[in-house]
């Protein structure tokens, strides 16, 4: 279930055996199949708008149907009498939503392979590029000139490898363990993929470096907490 806006989206798969409830207002929903339905309210109002199978809404006058497609608005001023809307009225936001659950659906098809999620989240927030003398290297969108792939994280210790580099960008999982970061003039930091035999996590890059880059250094000795690098 998502919320924005003071709007809740939610996309319920319903598995065989498995039950939803939410209570919305004065109103009330229960799940037993698979549903993809938005609902809002306020101190005058509730509403839900079904965008995938039938639904049952359950307020204090009885139960009403709320079929797909359709949208129903509940009085909460007058006994929560419901009005079903002639015609599905969109929100600005069901795009928003139809967008968010097309790219988690692509990212669960991706994800085949152990490194599945890594490149799903490569291909959500980069892309590739055939490089002269480098190959395939991958670049996250809106790169700036002055960015380079370690601007952001922190070294932490892990049992058995030692202090290893920990990205906090969205994407930062798999540049960071397998393959090699190169800087390209004209072109800035890319990935390039490979040694998927060889888990690491340190500071890795080929060729020079770009003007002014200072890997962070990993501190010394053995801790168990987090150094900001």
């Amino acid at each position: 279930m998502e919320l924005v806006e003071g709007k809740a989206y939610v996309n319920w798969l319903g598995k065989s055996g498995d039950q939803f409830t939410l209570n919305f207002s004065h109103e009330k929903v229960e799940l037993k199949q698979a549903a993809h339905f938005r609902v809002a309210s306020s101190s005058s109002m509730a509403e839900i708008a079904s965008f995938k199978n039938d639904l049952d809404v359950t307020d204090p006058s009885g139960t009403t149907r709320v079929g797909k497609k359709k949208m129903v608005t509940f009085d909460v001023n007058s006994s929560d009498s419901a009005t079903m809307a002639k015609n599905f009225e969109e929100d600005p936001y069901d795009k928003w939503d139809k967008e968010s659950i097309q790219y988690h659906e692509q990212y669960s098809k991706n994800n085949s392979t152990p490194y599945g999620y890594g490149y799903s989240d490569l291909s959500y927030y980069g892309g590739y590029s055939n490089v002269a003398g480098y190959g395939t290297l991958w670049q996250p969108y809106f790169a700036g000139a002055g960015w380079n792939p370690y601007m952001d994280g922190a070294w932490s210790w892990y049992p058995g490898f030692g202090f290893m580099w920990a990205s906090a960008y969205p994407w930062g999982w798999m540049p960071y363990y397998y393959g090699n970061w190169a800087f390209v003039p004209g072109f800035g930091w890319g990935w390039q993929p490979g040694g998927f035999n060889t888990w690491r996590g340190g500071i890795h890059y080929i060729g020079a470096a770009a003007t002014g880059f200072h890997p962070p250094a990993a501190p010394t000795g053995t801790v168990g907490t987090v150094v900001v690098g």
